[in-house]
């Protein structure tokens, strides 16, 4: 899928990724995704940190800057 991702951002200047560690339906999903496109376009900056205490579902907001 992280393949894929990038291939579909060409010509952006970002990549956003909304993720939960632990998220019980996707099995695992959403921390191979973050670190799979971490290989790729290189360490993501977290704008919004996952807080349960504060939220139901609580997820984080990491932003992946492309290089042009």
């Amino acid at each position: 899928m992280a393949d894929t991702v990038v291939a579909r951002s060409s010509g952006a200047a970002n990549v956003w990724l909304a993720w939960m560690d632990g998220y019980e339906t996707l099995e695992g999903q959403c921390p191979a995704l973050r670190l799979a496109l971490a290989d790729r376009l290189g360490r993501p900056q977290k704008f919004v940190y996952a807080d349960a205490k504060k939220f139901d579902d609580a997820a984080n907001l990491s932003r992946f800057s492309i290089s042009p």
